[in-house]
């Protein structure tokens, strides 16, 4: 066996999946440090079941997922797979290949596989036991796992010898038997006790049973006593309800009398309301007219009101309009005055601002000279300023020119046979690129011709697929109604069923019973609903029928049906009706069947249904003497005939009662229904079945359909593949064409282009060379004309400035003058709006003056004419006060009247009352009556229902069972029994039953005793015979490995020696010590020894456990970093020497291992902080 490679994603640093291969021999792993080549060891032991994250140099298990990087996110799961050769059998598993797998998730959830396969952690431990590559072996050392080794105590490092021993999978099965041996103890000491528990119960069980059996018999007897009883009650009941019956007609007679005189009353008192509704009317209409007058009274009394005070308004008014009289005429003689200073005053600002204008004119006319003055001066530098800018461009223009004209003679002469092997070359360029357009259209043209014939056949192709794609989907839609149609059946079949098994619908005293797991509960038979199949035409009659007998409980027996009363009177569950099959009377209609030769009628209903024979007393019982009737009117027609003693049921659920009387109306959901219930899921499991066969032939047919669907897309894949390669081979070539001809042009344009160039160039040069010295005069000439220009240019930008500085002078005088004529002129401008202001004022005043003594004038008019009417509106109030006087005397008239009338009505009212008050006390007696016909009525069915519930008998059926003796003595038996069933004390109904159970259960136990007890003997002699077979095993292994080690030690050391010792005659727990003496050194402790020495012992150990058992690989983790050079080439000589055995996978940075390698592997990381993998095989690079 032998690791043939490793596949990695997301193990820490390998975040891309990366394969490793690994070759027989000596595999080296390098790189540089941080580059995750030790992740390579850390993936090899976790997949082999690894569980310490410390182990794999990590804190955490979910530490060794891909963390990310600065550029790279992190990863949510990290898979390592070890792929293994097992041709040689190796591993006890039936595969030449065999594949394990360990999947982390950042979430913790953790999966291993073997090949494939979900499995433990456990099972990758059992898979690799005794094959030297378990968890707790040598063959994986990885960084400081030296130290650990030679420092670990001697009882930690006996684990590495018992790996290699191969005991390690006895150790382990050892510990499955005591744990086994431990469960077995458990269970012997649990039996034990409940074998003790048990036989404590039998004993008083056994009396519980003989209690039992003596409340049964006196219970037999009270039941009769009972029933006689409580029929004697009934029959009493009915006398006393006839006597309250007849009472009750008596009082509504005389009821009837009262209510008529009440009437007569009532029409009287009716006649006094109308006389008095009259009276009102009157006194309302005069009460209007008063109120019409009083609102007369008020607006008058309102008008002279307004008047005074309109009077005394005007009277105010008049002495502030003469007040403001007086103010106005003051005013005006102070704005006179105010007016005539002001006057003065511009005309003196005038006088200054003339003379300041005149100053400003002649400053002005100076300022203006000097100014055109400067233009001329600015405009004779700005020219001359001009010229010399236009020289000093003619100047640099003819000496760029004269470079220019130098550097192209001096190219010219350089390149000109450079030019001629261009030309030479383009001439090839173009003669190969026709070469390759002729070839190409040829090539254009046979891909066209073939591309047609595929094109054809596609076309007829597609068509067909099109056609079977339209029957597949046809078919498919088909196929998805169908199962849409099966999944509503299912769900509803599934409701159906969750409630027929829950007992849906059902009272809750009635699902107790059916649900309970007492001992009584195997002599429940079912309810009725259960027990019996109705076809589905006579479901609604036959749920009519039977009603709330549906839930009656059968029972097999009586015994039964007491036990689950007793259940439910201790549980305080509610009353539950049953059916013991062993004390059912049947009672049929005699003389009935002359009914059945009737119109209309179907069957007695217990004929009607399907039940098996051992209930079928049970539906006699309940509906065999129930006549099932097609419709309503036949079964009127059969009532009647039957002399209405004959109960009868429709189709539709109308029930007609013996006696006559009649019930019917709308019925609930089917799925409420009991009986309704069994026949819809009867129905849809017959749906559901077709459905199934006809889903099994379409599916049939959608295979066939898929399958020739399939071969036609495989043609037409092939055929669009063809297409698409003779289409891109086309457009490749049209595309290699069109580069080709446009290459083709470009390269004969360029020619041409390069030809009329050299053509232009051959000419400029010979002209070039002609203009080369009359150039150089020219720029002679432009450099003294720029001279001359400077000079110029200098004098006049003198001039300008001295002119400048006498303008800004002139305007710094101009300003100062305007900003004081500004001022001036403002407070002229201000001067002149006052006084405008005033005049205006003056004229408003005026006019305000004027105003005033005309409505002076005005109201002096008014004041005569208010007087005038305050006289005429006082005489009109003095009218309507003589008006309301002779209306309230009316009033009082007719005000006496309604009050004698309201007293008659008062006398009136009083009598009805009166009369009123005896009607209600016979409604109340009536009432009374009906409460006590009430309460006779519902004792009578809690008698009937008792019979019903405790017996199963009717009150007539009850009455046939009475017995013959006085009532006295009926309830003197029964306090008697009462008495004699108390005196026994609480009674466990079962207790009978379940003394038998505990008897077997008891038997049961004591048979499981004797099995654990034979069970815990052979383990024993298991774990013995395990001890010792690990005891020889490990005695010889211990003993061949010390002599290796010796041997391993002193090959590297060069002498020494070196030995293991049992620090304990115990074998099998012994710890072991290793003890060595160096070259020419005394014996040391392993703690004294250098790093280096320490590594090759541990090697010199690995090396012995090897040339003991060589394992299939071995695992080393830079274990050579601590030796010398001299050291590293014996440790990769030893493996050279060892690898014939053993396949090595050395992680190393050590030259010396490097050269013993067979392949190598460079681990480095890119800029992502990812791991890459690079390999090297050897062998093929000496070759």
């Amino acid at each position: 066996m032998q690791l043939k490679r490793l596949e990695a994603y997301g193990f820490k640093s390998f975040a891309d999946k990366t394969e490793i291969v690994f070759h027989p021999g000596i595999t080296a792993v390098v790189g540089p440090n941080g580059s995750g080549k030790s992740n390579i060891t850390d993936a090899i032991r976790w997949v082999l079941g690894e569980q310490n994250a410390r182990n794999l140099r990590a804190a955490k298990a979910e530490d060794i997922i891909f963390a990310g990087s600065s550029e790279r996110r992190p990863l949510n799961v990290a898979e390592v797979s070890l792929v293994f050769d097992n041709s040689d059998g190796t591993l006890p598993i039936a595969y030449q290949e065999v594949v394990v797998t360990r999947r982390l998730f950042r979430s913790g959830e953790s999966e291993s596989y073997i090949n494939q396969t979900r499995c433990r952690i456990k099972d990758v431990y059992q898979l690799f036991a005794d094959t030297g590559i378990g968890h707790e072996g040598m063959s994986i050392i990885g960084q400081n796992r030296i130290d650990r080794i030679l420092n670990s105590r001697p009882e930690e490092r006996r684990a590495f010898f018992e790996e290699t021993a191969g005991i390690t999978k006895y150790k382990a099965r050892k510990g499955e038997a005591l744990q086994k041996m431990e469960a077995t103890e458990k269970n012997l000491v649990r039996v034990q006790d409940i074998m003790q528990e048990i036989e404590g119960q039998l004993l008083p069980l056994a009396k519980q049973a003989e209690r039992t059996r003596a409340f049964d018999d006196l219970s037999a007897k009270y039941r009769r006593y009972e029933v006689s009883s409580l029929r004697g009650k009934y029959g009493g009941l009915e006398a006393q309800r006839a006597e309250k019956q007849a009472e009750k007609e008596n009082v509504q007679q005389q009821q009837v009398a009262l209510l008529a005189e009440i009437e007569k009353r009532g029409a009287e008192r009716e006649q006094v309301k109308l006389q008095v509704i009259e009276q009102e009317n009157t006194l309302q209409g005069l009460a209007k007219q008063e109120k019409h007058l009083q609102e007369q009274s008020e607006q008058l009394q309102s008008a002279l009101s307004a008047l005074k005070e309109r009077c005394a308004s005007e009277e105010t008014a008049y002495a502030r309009l003469q007040k403001q009289e007086d103010e106005t005429v003051k005013e005006l003689e102070v704005d006179q005055v105010s007016s005539a200073q002001l006057s003065d005053g511009i005309i003196k600002d005038t006088s200054a601002i003339k003379a300041m204008e005149e100053e400003l004119a002649k400053a002005r006319e100076q300022s203006d000279r000097t100014a055109a003055a400067l233009a001329k001066a600015k405009e004779a530098s700005s020219a001359a300023r001009t010229k010399e800018d236009a020289q000093r461009s003619l100047w640099n223009a003819r000496k760029q020119a004269l470079a220019v004209l130098e550097k192209s003679l001096e190219w010219n002469h350089e390149n000109r046979q450079e030019r001629e092997g261009r030309r030479r070359e383009w001439e090839k360029r173009i003669a190969h690129l026709q070469a390759r357009e002729e070839k190409t259209q040829a090539s254009l043209t046979s891909i066209r011709q073939e591309a047609e014939r595929i094109e054809q056949d596609l076309s007829q192709v597609v068509a067909r697929h099109r056609e079977t794609q339209a029957k597949l989907t046809r078919e498919r839609t088909l196929q998805q109604r169908q199962r849409e149609q099966a999944k509503e059946l299912t769900s509803r079949w599934k409701i159906l069923e969750r409630m027929q098994q829950t007992y849906e619908g059902f009272g809750a005293s009635v699902r107790a019973v059916l649900r309970s797991e007492e001992s009584w509960e195997s002599g429940v038979c079912g309810a009725v609903a259960e027990l019996i199949g109705v076809p589905e035409r006579y479901v609604t009659a036959l749920e009519v029928a039977l009603a709330g007998s549906q839930q009656h409980v059968v029972t097999t027996d009586t015994e039964t049906a007491k036990e689950a009363i007793a259940y439910l009177k201790r549980r305080r569950l509610g009353r539950v009706t049953f059916l013991p099959l062993t004390s059912l009377v049947v009672q049929t209609s005699k003389g009935a069947e002359h009914l059945l030769e009737m119109e209309g009628a179907i069957g007695f209903a217990n004929h009607l249904i399907h039940v098996e024979e051992r209930y079928r007393r049970v539906a006699d019982f309940l509906l065999g003497r129930t006549l099932v009737v097609d419709t309503l009117e036949h079964a009127l027609a059969i009532a009647k005939a039957a002399r209405w003693r004959q109960r009868i049921v429709t189709l539709e659920g109308e029930l007609l009662h013996a006696g006559g009387s009649l019930s019917g109306g709308g019925r609930t959901h089917r799925e409420a229904s009991f009986l309704g219930r069994r026949s819809e899921l009867e129905l849809c499991r017959k749906r559901s079945e077709a459905l199934a066969t006809e889903e099994a032939a379409r599916k049939q047919q959608i295979a066939e359909l898929s399958l020739e669907f399939s071969a036609q897309e495989k043609a037409q894949a092939a055929l669009e593949q063809r297409r698409q390669g003779h289409s891109l081979r086309e457009a490749e070539l049209t595309t290699s064409l069109s580069a080709i001809g446009n290459a083709l042009q470009q390269e004969r344009r360029g020619f041409q282009e390069f030809s009329a160039q050299q053509a232009a160039k051959q000419q400029s040069l010979a002209k070039a060379e002609s203009d080369h010295s009359l150039l150089q005069e020219q720029v002679q000439d432009a450099e003294r004309r720029l001279r001359q220009c400077e000079t110029v240019s200098g004098d006049r930008k003198q001039e300008e400035d001295a002119l400048a500085v006498e303008a800004d002078t002139w305007q710094r005088r101009i300003y100062s003058q305007e900003t004081d004529h500004a001022v001036r002129v403002a407070n002229l401008d201000q001067a002149r709006s006052r006084l405008e202001d005033t005049q205006k004022r003056m004229e408003q005043k005026k006019q305000v003056l004027a105003n005033v003594r005309e409505e002076l004038t005005q109201m002096d008019s008014q004041g005569e004419k208010n007087r005038s009417a305050m006289e005429t509106v006082t005489k009109d109030l003095e009218r309507l006060r003589d008006q309301r006087q002779k209306l309230r005397h009316q009033q009082d008239t007719c005000y006496t009247g309604k009050m004698r009338l309201l007293e008659q009505d008062k006398d009136m009212e009083q009598d009805i009352k009166t009369l009123s008050s005896r009607q209600r006390e016979q409604q109340e007696t009536v009432h009374q009556l009906d409460l006590q016909l009430s309460r006779v009525a519902y004792e009578m069915e809690e008698c009937a229902q008792a019979l019903l519930s405790k017996y199963g008998l009717t009150p007539d059926a009850a009455a046939e069972q009475c017995l013959d003796l006085p009532n006295e003595e009926i309830a003197k038996q029964l306090r008697k029994l009462q008495r004699e069933i108390e005196a026994l004390g609480p009674v466990n109904p079962g207790a009978i039953k379940e003394y038998e159970q505990q008897q077997k259960r008891l038997e049961f136990i004591q048979q499981q005793a004797q099995d654990l007890e034979d069970a815990k003997g052979d383990l024993l002699k298991l774990i013995e015979e395990m001890d010792e077979t690990m005891r020889q095993r490990f005695q010889a292994a211990f003993a061949q490995i010390q002599q290796y080690f010796h041997q391993c030690f002193t090959k590297l050391f060069g002498g020494g020696q070196a030995e293991l010792k049992l620090l304990d005659a115990d074998i099998l727990h012994a710890g072991i010590d290793i003890l060595v003496t160096l070259p020419r050194k005394k014996r040391q402790g392993l703690s004294a020894l250098s790093g280096g020495e320490r590594a090759l012992t541990v090697i010199a150990l690995l090396f012995a456990f090897l040339m003991y058992k060589p394992s299939p690989f071995s695992v080393l983790d830079e274990i050579d970093a601590p030796l010398d050079e001299a050291n590293v080439v014996r440790f990769g000589a030893f493996l050279e020497e060892l690898s014939h055995a053993t396949q090595f996978i050395v992680v190393t940075h050590r030259k010396g291992t490097m050269e013993a390698a067979d392949t190598m592997y460079g681990v480095t990381t890119d800029g992502t902080g990812v791991s890459k993998v690079l390999s090297v095989r050897l062998d093929d690079v000496a070759d």
